[in-house]
């Protein structure tokens, strides 16, 4: 009787050991939304990879996801993209575990999570910035919806606006990286701001971190960006290697006019394609004097090619397919796009760009002509 009274108790902990582990190898998103129509499809994007994980179609309000991720990672769901609406989104930490989403199509963005421990931990600070965000597209939207009757002083003054709601926000992020050190979304945060902080304070925050924080991916990319020469403007460019959209190597080092304008862009960013559409305007006046490298934050060939030959660049394109964890966009401390450097024909950085303004053309254009 003892005998199987114990085999059954192991057969019950074998079975037990696997639902944990069958829980634990994968996540699960269970959704409940109001005002989107049934059918909508609904992806879940993992940037990262610049890949569709898993998609579902929103019945009765309802919608399920699934997957794994080998650490809590940002992952984005949304809708198709749509002239009238624009698309919807929203993101959030996943991890390994049974997730459950509560939200509503107007709100979508801010929908409520449950179930993600490092995704518990962002909603600290999504408390204290949410008023901030909500503030900001308001604004943006009438920059970007009533374009056509917003003159150039009232732009002005809402981009300070934004700027200003932009600054607190940093803050709060500061804020939040010092109380939650040990964890993905402080993590997250940290990797985002350390090419504005001082190396100094970066290491700190580091130097806090446990083994398992360190080992993880943005954990290394700070340890590689710590480690690494970064660009100063006034001081030598830094050479590097990729690969040119016909898959021929490509060295920095390589270019021989008088200037180059470095350019790191990527396809699903707006600013960065205007900016490609006016540069390609201009390309031709350029060239004698001035060559532009395109640096691409893409990770998919094809993804390059199809935005390149819309924008018309028919300057030097080029990647190394690793996205915001390459170690050229680290040595170039890219925190946003586009960003762009100027370097001189001694190689010297003599101005760095981010965003993009048409006026930045003629800047540019007033450096070259007067060397």
């Amino acid at each position: 009787m003892k005998n199987s009274i114990r085999l059954v108790l192991t057969y019950l902990s074998f079975l037990i050991a696997i639902g944990c582990n069958q829980i634990h190898d994968e996540f699960i998103i269970k959704g409940k939304v109001k005002g989107f129509k049934d059918s909508t499809k609904l992806y879940l994007y993992n940037p990262a990879s610049e890949e569709n994980i898993d998609s579902s179609l929103v019945i009765n309000g309802e919608f399920q996801l699934k997957g794994n991720v080998p650490e809590p990672i940002r992952l984005y769901i949304n809708t198709v993209f749509s002239y009238i609406d624009g698309y919807k989104f929203t993101s959030f930490f996943v991890e390994n575990s049974k997730i459950n989403i509560k939200g509503d199509y107007n709100h979508f963005r801010y929908c409520e999570i449950s179930g993600s421990e490092s995704q518990k931990i962002e909603n600290k600070l999504i408390v204290r910035i949410k008023n901030n965000d909500l503030m900001r597209d308001s604004l943006e939207a009438i920059l970007y919806k009533n374009r056509a009757s917003v003159n150039k002083q009232q732009k002005m003054v809402i981009w300070q606006k934004i700027r200003i709601l932009d600054s607190i926000n940093i803050l709060e992020y500061k804020r939040f990286i010092k109380e939650n050190i040990n964890s993905y979304a402080a993590l997250e945060k940290l990797q985002w701001q350390m090419s504005e902080m001082p190396k100094d304070t970066l290491r700190m925050y580091y130097n806090q971190l446990t083994p398992q924080f360190k080992e993880s991916t943005n954990g290394k990319l700070i340890d590689t960006y710590l480690n690494s020469r970064t660009i100063e403007v006034g001081k030598k460019y830094i050479d590097f290697d990729a690969v040119t959209l016909n898959g021929n190597p490509f060295k920095l080092s390589d270019v021989k006019t008088d200037f180059i304008l470095l350019d790191f862009w990527a396809a699903n960013c707006a600013p960065c394609r205007i900016a490609n559409k006016e540069f390609a305007k201009q390309y031709l006046e350029l060239k004698p004097h001035m060559e532009i490298v395109s640096f691409s934050l893409d990770k998919k060939m094809e993804i390059i090619k199809k935005a390149s030959e819309k924008d018309g660049i028919e300057w030097i394109n080029v990647s190394d397919f690793k996205g915001t964890n390459s170690e050229i966009v680290i040595q170039y401390q890219v925190s946003g796009i586009p960003c762009s450097y100027l370097i001189n024909k001694d190689r010297i950085v003599i101005k760095k760009y981010v965003g993009f303004k048409p006026e930045y053309i003629n800047e540019i254009k007033t450096i070259i002509y007067k060397n």
